[in-house]
């Protein structure tokens, strides 16, 4: 089967990302493709994103050493529309981690 944008949410692009830097796989083409796919709006657009989906992207993307500054600079934006008072500890962390490498 071939997978769709319509089939992705936040969650599965940060889980997808995630594994292939738990797993190291440096795959540009593939990563590249979820980060338009969060730039082009829908169910996996940016705006769907909240801070544990950020803070897992942006933790993604540093461990893979990727350089997508237009979707670091989406997820940035998109973050400071958040609450700070609402971040957990861990997401507030990852993102400063993140964000040094």
């Amino acid at each position: 089967p071939e997978l769709t944008s319509e089939d992705l949410s936040p969650t599965s692009v940060s889980v997808i990302l995630n594994a292939y830097a738990k797993t190291e796989i440096r795959d540009p083409e593939v990563v590249h493709m979820l980060c338009q796919n969060m730039l082009s709006g829908g169910p996996a657009g940016l705006d769907q994103f909240d801070a544990r989906n950020i803070a897992s992207v942006l933790h993604a993307l540093a461990t893979l050493y990727v350089e997508e500054p237009e979707i670091v600079n989406g997820l940035l934006a998109r973050l400071v529309r958040e609450d700070p008072a609402a971040l957990e500890p861990e997401e507030v962390s990852i993102i400063a981690w993140s964000s040094a490498v």
